[in-house]
């Protein structure tokens, strides 16, 4: 292993989790394209063209930022939580994504709500144990913290089965799921690395790695995209940005600089909710990037934008941060 400044540890190991996915990234989508052949969960005529696009890329991503991790970091409890919280809502995901391409279905919307559930109150209860943690921070509120194991559990169960679902509904379009959320993984990252704990601190190899291997998803990924991520990354990289946001003590901020997951998530929950009360629909089609596309926005636009979007709102993040 090697322990050099955390700072520098941070650029090699982005670099390293970058590198793995333009080395090999070919052979797994390659792979992936002979076993697992069509990968598309969409409903929009454009976007037939993209049903021999394999699925699953999700799991290179995991595997590249553990694998990178743990020749930079200094493996403790906290790091160690990360790759539980990583592994466990990725195989939801996984177990989704292997239902869509072998049954041409995935699982139930309850279904995959009850094993989320499941993973977080598992997790959840592990986190209390293990770190005797339990404050939920909102000070800047001009609240005082709360300190309650029962309301941090429902708190860090209510980020998680929230965030992964926000981040999975997000990812829609080729790009935009892992461009927007690569500044929302930084500003985390860079809050666990400010930290005042050297515990919390090694979570910033985490995080830079988690980075690294966006990034290089991204290359892949992007519009025409060779490989989807699938739910085994999406479910993954919502509760990596969880676990990050909590232990950095910036959770609340996740309203913020997560603002274009908020808002894509927002848009299906008015849909939903003004048709059925209404009969009416706000939006051509949820989530809003849907809608951006039918009324003639093209793919790489609306990334752009969103990704654009997600750079200001982690800016913005920021000065509250400091």
């Amino acid at each position: 292993m090697f322990y050099l400044n955390i700072k520098i540890n941070c650029f090699l190991v982005l670099i390293l989790s970058f590198l793995l996915w333009i080395l090999f990234g070919k052979n797994w989508i390659s792979f992936l394209r002979k076993r697992f052949k069509n990968g598309t969960r969409e409903y929009l005529d454009q976007h037939q063209i993209k049903s021999n696009t394999p699925t699953m890329g999700g799991l290179f991503i995991l595997f590249s930022t553990i694998f990178s991790t743990i020749f930079f970091v200094k493996i403790n409890i906290y790091v160690l939580l990360f790759f539980l919280v990583s592994i466990l809502f990725a195989l939801i995901g996984l177990l989704d994504d292997y239902y869509k391409v072998t049954y041409k279905k995935g699982l139930s919307s309850s279904s995959k709500a009850i094993f989320q559930l499941i993973a977080a109150v598992f997790f959840g209860l592990i986190y209390l144990k293990l770190t005797n943690y339990n404050t939920i921070n909102i000070k800047m509120f001009g609240i005082d913290n709360l300190n309650s194991s029962v309301l941090f559990l429902f708190w860090i169960i209510l980020i998680l089965v929230g965030t992964t679902n926000a981040v999975n509904i997000t990812d829609g379009l080729d790009g935009l799921a892992v461009s927007t959320i690569i500044p929302v993984i930084f500003f985390f990252s860079f809050a666990c690395l400010v930290s005042s704990s050297e515990l919390i601190n090694q979570l910033a190899v985490c995080g830079f790695s988690l980075i690294g291997s966006c990034l290089g998803f991204l290359y892949f990924n992007k519009y025409p995209a060779k490989v989807f991520m699938g739910d085994v990354g999406s479910l993954f990289l919502g509760a990596a940005i969880s676990f990050l946001a909590i232990c950095s003590k910036k959770e609340i901020l996740l309203l913020i600089v997560a603002g274009v997951f908020v808002l894509e998530t927002l848009s299906v929950i008015i849909q939903v909710l003004f048709f059925k009360f209404f009969r009416k629909r706000i939006f051509k089609m949820a989530p809003f990037h849907h809608h951006l596309e039918l009324i003639g926005w093209s793919e790489v636009k609306i990334v752009v934008l969103f990704a654009l979007l997600s750079l200001a709102l982690m800016l913005l993040s920021l000065l509250f941060a400091i």
